[in-house]
């Protein structure tokens, strides 16, 4: 029987200085609990009261993402595909945009655990949008 060991890397870690402004970021001054920006800088918001906002300029302006099914629904998480696709963990399931978050559709696994709890962050798969 052949024995193989792992070794565990190691790291090494620096302090960092960070320079800067922070601000509040949302459409309704910084309330946000999920907040993400895609590789073509659009940026995503959403909070607990349900909605989600887009932004394309850098959050000066925010546009209310309008679907029916986002009725008291929010962001979790968020994983990018390609330069449009976007998979979106929510607590009302997964949902996926074709169009850089423009539109959205609910993406139905058949898991219940996933489609209808809503308890959950979840890692997205790309294997679902194919």
């Amino acid at each position: 029987m052949e024995t193989t060991t792992t070794e565990t890397p190691q790291y090494t870690w620096s302090p960092i200085t960070v320079s800067g402004e922070l601000r509040p970021i949302g459409p309704d001054g910084g309330d946000m609990h999920f907040v993400y920006v895609t590789r073509n800088h659009i940026l995503f918001a959403s909070h607990g009261f349900g909605g989600v906002w887009r932004s394309t300029n850098g959050g000066e302006w925010w546009d209310l993402i309008v679907n029916e099914g986002f009725i008291e629904l929010a962001f979790y998480s968020m994983a990018e595909y390609d330069n449009s696709t976007l998979i979106a963990g929510t607590n009302k399931g997964l949902w996926v945009s074709h169009d850089s978050g423009l539109s959205w559709n609910r993406i139905v696994t058949g898991n219940s655990a996933i489609d209808y709890s809503g308890k959950y962050d979840i890692l997205c798969c790309y294997s679902w949008i194919r």
